[in-house]
């Protein structure tokens, strides 16, 4: 019993001399580790900062300067920050002398996805024009912007907000105003289609106010908004005026391609699916199925009567176009399926050309 008690003393210290070992071992890993991985962020955060000096210079050799003052870079260990207090734009865009100006911004990319980064930007965004043709400001609440494919090619970008506001005006696109108290938009590009520039976007505003669809709707917002799609021949880096950049997109073959175009304004709904493009005048030409529910007033207006929606006969004979199966629209007033066409600087609903005048876009 002795023996076994003092061979059980003796192996204590045995014992803890291993132990001591495996935590000095785990402790050096632990500090390998820990110091690789710092190595490798600093790497890639001094990569970032140079992918970002030199996409600001090839911006420069192209008459358009952004500054980033008090830059800071940060996010250690998992994220890359690129924080600027009071970042600024002057140069050309669509062919006019612009500036720009937002309180901060802070672009986040993960060291696992930096072809991703989110942007965050504090209010406001404010552009203006150089020649004191006018200004646009903007406002938010809440405004996040995601970039994917960076550094090369953006194939991406997808901008939510709440609480957006916009107001203002610029010589030769009118005055500017609306409001929406949730924006979501997403524009990328097709892969299997990126040979003819073709890109997706979703745009969508609840809780809005625009203006300019007081006169068409004849009453009070709020409205939803929603546009489904897809763009031909987008090429987005042009160089030119607003005018030579259409111009050149019609040559090319641009078109619109809308698998949805509605505004809900309370009872009144109008959706549509078609596509559009610009004629040799430079107006907007295009053929859609158009969906009329609770408009009665606005298709008055323009000579189309609503009362044939119960006719279906009549309806087709006369219009070519037919009601819903049950006469009504799923969650809402009488509904109507019309053909409208865009064309000769003239809207046409059914059989009846309108009053409604298609202007030149440039």
């Amino acid at each position: 019993m002795q023996a076994n008690g003092q061979i059980s003393l003796k192996g204590r210290p045995i014992s803890r001399f291993s132990s001591s070992v495996s935590v000095i071992i785990l402790a050096i890993t632990l500090a390998v580790l820990i110091g690789g991985w710092s190595l490798f962020w600093f790497l890639a955060a001094q990569q970032t900062e140079s992918l970002l000096e030199a996409w600001t210079k090839r911006e420069k050799s192209v008459d358009r300067v952004w500054t980033c003052p008090d830059r800071r870079i940060g996010g250690y260990p998992f994220q890359i920050e690129i924080i600027c207090e009071k970042p600024g734009f002057s140069g050309e865009i669509v062919g006019r002398q612009l500036t720009r100006d937002v309180s901060a911004f802070h672009a986040t990319a993960s060291l696992f996805h930096p072809d991703r980064v989110e942007v965050l930007a504090a209010p406001p965004f404010e552009l203006r024009s150089a020649d004191g043709d006018g200004e646009i400001n903007l406002q938010w609440n809440t405004m996040r912007v995601r970039l994917d494919g960076l550094p090369q090619d953006v194939d991406s970008v997808s901008v939510d907000g709440s609480d957006v506001s916009l107001r203002g005006g610029l010589k030769g696109f009118g005055a500017l105003a609306g409001r929406a108290g949730t924006l979501s938009s997403v524009i990328s590009i097709v892969p299997e289609h990126r040979a003819d520039d073709v890109y997706s976007f979703h745009l969508a505003l609840d809780d809005a106010s625009v203006p300019a669809l007081d006169a068409l709707l004849g009453s009070a917002p709020p409205d939803s908004i929603k546009f489904d799609g897809t763009v031909t021949k987008a090429n987005f880096g042009a160089a030119g005026t607003l005018a030579e950049r259409l111009e050149h997109w019609r040559l090319a073959g641009g078109r619109l391609d809308f698998s949805e175009a509605s505004v809900t304004r309370g009872a009144t709904r109008l959706a549509a699916k078609g596509a559009l493009q610009i004629d040799d005048q430079h107006r907007p030409q295009g053929q859609f199925a158009a969906e009329f529910a609770g408009a009665e007033p606005l298709l008055k207006r323009y000579g189309v009567n609503p009362s044939l929606v119960a006719a279906g006969s009549l309806l087709n004979a006369l219009l070519g176009g037919k009601p819903n199966g049950n006469g009504a629209s799923a969650d809402g007033p009488p509904a109507l399926r019309l053909p409208v066409t865009l064309q000769s600087g003239l809207v046409t609903i059914g059989p009846v050309r309108t009053s409604i005048a298609v202007p030149a876009l440039y």
